[in-house]
């Protein structure tokens, strides 16, 4: 290795942060004869400090005493099955699907198998499992937008997201990471979508942290928003790189597998944003129900405006099944949803 005409007694880091000097940025040099050097060093410590010692008699040796046998660390179990609203609905004989933009099912391999994302494995640092790839060979046929979604034989209610990404596919090999072009494996930008009476809404007060960072492998990205009643969810967004595909580990939903009571969805002028002065909704039910202010939340889901209750009238009227809510000034534009808390 120290050969000139092979690699020059020289090591280029491209990637790994802070190796070997913490107060430099990458690209670092250094050379293969001074990382030997290093180790020999550190070995001659250890050997010393384990009862060892060295002899000169007639070269340097190193005695190394009989050693216990070595008793190695247990593997890290798997988990036994997915986590979240996954593993709740299934427990209660909800079947759960996923799908994706990209879709295959080889239950042989990880990398083609969709049921990989829902098996609770997150972590592949020590059990060799593979993300989900969307990679696509044909350039004619990859999607401009790569999705995941998670699809429930009922209804339930949903507040957060998370996913786990899977690796980044690089160009080069002795390229400084920054400065390459990547095949793919990330996301440039993400967004949560709901699936309910078979259109998909955008959730209000949809937050997602942290940032994506193209950089980085194996991001765990939460999102979360404002509860939202459906019967799937999926993340959506452009695939990156040169080759635009995603990967991805594990996609987990969380909020409530009983949805609660459904109330409405308000549609003004067909669906539209409204432009008139809103200052009073009633909604009249079929029969007699047990409601407070407390157990409802008004939700825009264009604007994703999310009205403070607190500054809203309410009041009922259980002889003739009426809900009436009231404002002070003219509710925002946008397109709401009045659901139940959960």
């Amino acid at each position: 290795m120290t050969d000139p005409d092979i690699c020059g007694d020289v090591y280029k880091n491209v990637y790994r942060p802070y190796l070997p000097d913490t107060d430099l940025p990458l690209p670092q040099y250094d050379t293969i004869t001074n990382i030997a050097s290093r180790l020999t060093d550190l070995a001659e410590q250890n050997i010393l400090a384990n009862d060892g010692y060295i002899t000169f008699d007639p070269e340097k040796t190193y005695n190394i005493p009989a050693a216990a046998a070595i008793i190695p660390e247990s593997e890290n179990p798997d988990p036994t099955g997915p986590a979240g609203l996954v593993a709740e609905a299934i427990d209660s004989g909800i079947t759960v699907t996923p799908t994706a933009a990209v879709q295959r099912y080889n239950t042989t391999y990880d990398l083609y198998n969709l049921y990989s994302i829902i098996d609770g494995i997150t972590d592949n640092s020590y059990n060799g499992h593979r993300p989900y790839y969307s990679y696509l060979s044909d350039p004619s046929q990859r999607p401009q937008q790569n999705w995941y979604q998670l699809n429930f034989s009922k209804p339930l209610k949903f507040d957060k997201v998370v996913f786990y990404e899977g690796d980044i596919v690089w160009q080069g090999i002795n390229t400084y990471y920054k400065n390459d072009d990547a095949q793919g494996g990330f996301f440039e930008d993400l967004t949560v979508e709901i699936m309910r009476d078979g259109q998909f809404i955008v959730p209000a007060d949809l937050q997602i942290s942290p940032d994506l960072d193209r950089f980085k492998m194996y991001q765990t990205v939460v999102l979360t928003f404002a509860p939202t009643v459906g019967d799937a969810i999926r993340i959506i967004g452009s695939p990156g790189g040169t080759q635009r595909f995603t990967t991805i580990m594990e996609l987990e939903a969380y909020g409530d597998i009983d949805p609660g009571l459904y109330i409405a969805s308000i549609q003004i002028a067909n669906g539209k944003i409204q432009r008139s002065s809103i200052n009073e909704i009633k909604i009249e039910f079929s029969h007699d129900i047990t409601i407070t202010k407390n157990d409802i939340q008004l939700a825009g889901t264009t604007n994703a405006t999310v009205i403070n209750m607190d500054n809203v009238g309410f009041g009922y009227n259980p002889a003739a099944h009426q809900l009436t809510l009231s404002f002070l000034s003219s509710l925002p534009d946008d397109t709401y949803e009045l659901y139940q808390r959960p």
